[in-house]
């Protein structure tokens, strides 16, 4: 098991130079995706919770609630029983 800053390091190429160069690689388009996350965050004014809620509500109209919770659960178990088996990461080592 690794932490985030070593798994992040190992994701720039390993090394003691891999987390760095990670930094490097993915800063500048980090900075964008903060930078239009920040422009369009969600405000929670009650007028904002409002207006969600009410278009959550409008798309869940009509259609079965616990049919939908049944699929998300049986696509869970499907999910799990997939990573169960296979028990190999993208580059064929053991995990």
């Amino acid at each position: 098991m690794v932490g985030p800053f070593l798994a992040n390091a190992m994701g720039g190429g390993g090394g003691s130079e891999g987390f760095k160069h990670l930094l490097e690689h993915l800063g500048p388009a980090s900075r964008v995706w903060v930078k239009e996350m920040q422009e369009h965050k969600f405000d929670w004014s009650q007028d904002s919770i409002d207006a969600l809620g009410s278009s959550v509500s409008d798309e869940l109209q009509g259609k079965d609630v616990q049919e939908l919770e049944q699929k998300r659960d049986d696509d869970l178990v499907k999910f799990f029983k997939i990573k169960g088996v296979r028990r190999t990461s993208f580059y064929g080592i053991a995990l």
